[in-house]
């Protein structure tokens, strides 16, 4: 009976080793996984950051545009229609567009403004607002809409 005993001791090392290892194998299996989806969160977070960014630089473009002057032409052509644009932000030697509305009331003092970046499943909606102040337009600043 002995003998029996520790044979049966020599099959139970080999289980307990394949166990272990198998215990090994699923612990780092899910450490990467977890890795993996912190991973793409965190990428999900920075484009969606990067899209929020560009949003407001068109809204930054185009409000130094009106500022300035140049799209008075489509500011005072006596309609209360919006003016889609787009504009493009070089961001190194890429060109970006970004969607531009421009919503204005016929004789109003305020223009609503309204930047839209989207590529892939991120999108960004940034909104600003400009006030006429003594024949002059100025930047009211961000709003949550």
């Amino acid at each position: 009976m002995g003998f029996i005993k520790e044979k049966n001791k020599k099959g139970v090392a080999i289980i307990w080793a394949l166990v272990a290892m198998l215990v090994i194998v699923l612990v780092v299996t899910g450490i990467l996984m977890m890795a993996q989806v912190f991973n793409k969160r965190e990428n999900t977070a920075v484009l969606e950051t990067q899209a929020d960014y560009y949003a407001r630089s068109g809204i930054n473009i185009i409000s130094s545009q009106i500022t300035s002057g140049e799209l008075d032409s489509m500011l005072n052509d006596g309609s209360s229609t919006d003016i889609n644009l787009v504009v493009e932000i070089t961001d190194g030697s890429e060109k970006i567009p970004v969607s531009i509305k421009i919503e204005r009331k016929l004789a109003s003092y305020q223009l609503n403004i309204q930047a839209t970046y989207t590529k892939g499943n991120i999108e960004a909606n940034v909104y600003g607002r400009m006030v006429k102040k003594a024949d002059k337009w100025d930047f009211d600043g961000f709003y949550v809409k």
